[in-house]
């Protein structure tokens, strides 16, 4: 099965979303952007719906597809599109467990769920930097607006909530236990 979604497609009716899927089984050949790649079971993929792709399908295909708002991602992912991500490890891992967590509830999800979720991640991506210390020179600042906070307060605010900790305690623990004692 082969699907094309075409410049004419898009101008007529542009949602504005990413899409990312997660394969159970089968085979999905994705070209995008002059970039192309094949994805198989445990693989995960994005594509841009506001730009023409090609899809083909081998196998019987099975999966889970999320449609995520591009207002939601407000980080460039253009490098993400057709490329594969791993299951095992970094963000790929988190999307797994969330996709099928998402997938294998019955209850219905509100609007304030997914944005719950988009800031989660978020705030897992800048904790994951603040404890690089290939980024110890870099501000919290701009680690927190790398990761689409606009406001300083705002992102300390929802670190604390979510760790318990505020992000320069985070960053101090997280680094002085990397240099040692």
């Amino acid at each position: 099965m082969r699907f094309v979604r075409t410049p004419r497609l898009i101008r007529q009716s542009d949602p504005e979303l990413y899409h990312l899927t997660l394969l159970h089984t089968g085979s999905v050949a994705i070209e995008q952007s002059g970039l192309a790649n094949v994805h198989g079971p445990g693989g995960m993929y994005f594509i841009d719906c506001s730009r023409p792709f090609a899809c083909r399908m081998g196998g019987r295909f099975t999966g889970i597809g999320l449609e995520i708002p591009k207002a939601l991602i407000p980080l460039p992912v253009a490098d993400l599109v057709t490329c594969s991500l791993t299951e095992h490890q970094g963000m790929g891992r988190l999307l797994v467990g969330f996709l099928t967590q998402l997938s294998a509830c019955e209850a219905s999800y509100r609007a304030q769920d997914m944005t719950r979720l988009e800031t989660g991640l978020r705030l897992e991506g800048a904790r994951g930097d603040l404890a690089d210390s290939a980024q110890r020179a870099a501000s919290i600042g701009y680690i927190a607006a790398r990761w689409g906070f606009t406001h300083h307060a705002s992102f300390t605010r929802a670190f604390h909530g979510r760790y318990h900790m505020t992000p320069t305690d985070y960053r101090h623990i997280s680094l002085d236990a990397e240099d040692g004692p």
